[in-house]
């Protein structure tokens, strides 16, 4: 997993949330 990916979904999680 690159770093870039999870730092997209940690932010989109946040975003949803």
């Amino acid at each position: 997993m690159n770093l870039s990916m999870v730092t997209c979904l940690m932010w989109w999680s946040g975003t949803t949330a």
